[in-house]
């Protein structure tokens, strides 16, 4: 029973990083949540083993609830069981417990997967802001400032939208002075 309570606690945790991951942040700070997010999950080796086995156990825990289904269902078919055991309520209700808990572990598994591929994806996007920051002749420590940038110019790009400013060069205008400002 207690093995329940711990994988309610690490479904919160998962949520949690779930929603935040895609509240509508301003861009800094939901880029500096992903980060911190993607780097204690590729630079912590032991809190990378620690999550694997974890899930290790979350998906022992789905193959026990899933065998416990198997088990209930077949009793519940069988009908010269249940004139055996005559308690055919308390075999809904653990029927019910046992895919309750193959539901809590599945979701568990699909949130961690979730949550891998956006670190993995995180990481991705680091590496290709880091190639055009040095193609565009900004060196690696530079790269804040040109995230700024582009920061002003989504800013800029959607207030020209909203007021419905038709502007087709807008782009052009904009990059232009990206790469000729020297920080």
């Amino acid at each position: 029973m207690i093995q329940w309570y711990f994988c309610t606690i690490v479904l919160s945790i998962e949520l949690l990083l779930c929603t935040v991951s895609i509240m509508p942040l301003p861009f800094a700070w939901r880029r500096k949540i992903l980060w911190s997010l993607s780097d204690l999950w590729n630079n912590s080796p032991r809190f990378r083993l620690v999550t694997k086995i974890t899930m290790i156990g979350v998906a022992i825990l789905l193959v026990d609830a899933g065998i416990g289904m198997y088990r209930i269902f077949n009793l519940l078919n069988n009908p010269d069981a249940i004139h055996i055991t005559g308690r055919l309520q308390e075999l809904d209700s653990d029927l019910m417990k046992q895919q309750r808990n193959a539901f809590l572990s599945t979701f568990i598994l699909f949130l961690f997967t979730l949550l891998y591929r956006l670190s993995g994806l995180v990481m991705s996007v680091a590496r290709l802001e880091d190639r055009i920051a040095q193609s565009k002749g900004l060196s690696v420590k530079d790269k804040e400032k040109y995230s700024q940038l582009l920061e002003e110019k989504e800013k800029v790009m959607s207030y020209f939208y909203e007021k419905g400013i038709p502007i087709p060069f807008i782009d052009e205008l904009l990059e232009e002075p990206v790469g000729e400002i020297t920080i």
